[in-house]
């Protein structure tokens, strides 16, 4: 077994699909995991999904692999409700060694206690607990809305998330500063120089 573990739980509800690329989504899924082959991958909105041997299989296309597995995209989300999904149904998807990416807007139709209690839990089970998210894109976001709010305290960096240069940003801060070291959106250099009409 790899030492290196990952556990990928990606929202695919109509907001999430309404910000971001789907084409750069499933690439960065496939290379992800095509490069850590102990790498399990879960989609989500208000059911969850595993989709990990979708992105093992060579002979198909992400997109039309996920149509065949029955995936569906859109619709509400349950944040909660899937990651207390994963914690009883696939417990050993996590562990003191892999990395958590959580890759949604954090807008969630669920109980907010529930993805508090979850997210807490989470956090202590892994190695690291990174959020990816395409609305922190904006030099305006803050995490104010209900469920990216009561995820945050246990989340160790919450990042932007929409295309290459996103995940040249994640890459730089963590290699220069660690998860315990001072990462997110708001250490993003990009943030403070494409302010207001600038930004693109």
């Amino acid at each position: 077994r790899s030492a290196f573990s990952a556990c990928v739980l990606v929202d695919v509800s109509q907001s999430v699909l309404d910000t971001i690329n789907v084409d750069f989504l499933l690439a960065f899924l496939d290379q992800f995991q095509a490069r850590n082959r102990s790498v399990r991958t879960f989609f989500f909105d208000t059911d969850i999904r595993e989709a990990t041997e979708v992105f093992r299989d060579s002979s198909a296309s992400p997109r039309e692999a996920l149509r065949t597995a029955g995936i569906e995209w859109g619709g509400g989300t349950r944040i909660g409700h899937a990651f207390d999904e994963l914690l009883t149904t696939w417990p050993h998807a996590i562990d003191s060694r892999t990395m958590l990416l959580v890759i949604s807007d954090g807008l969630d139709v669920g109980d907010v206690d529930r993805l508090e209690s979850a997210a807490a839990t989470l956090a202590r089970r892994t190695a690291g607990f990174l959020w990816l998210n395409p609305l922190a894109a904006s030099p305006d976001y803050e995490p104010v809305c209900r469920g990216m709010a009561a995820a945050l305290p246990y989340v160790d960096g919450l990042f932007a998330f929409t295309d290459i240069e996103d995940l040249a940003e994640i890459t730089r801060q963590l290699e220069q500063q660690g998860l315990n070291g001072r990462i997110g959106y708001q250490h993003d250099s990009r943030r403070r120089e494409r302010s207001g009409d600038d930004w693109s």
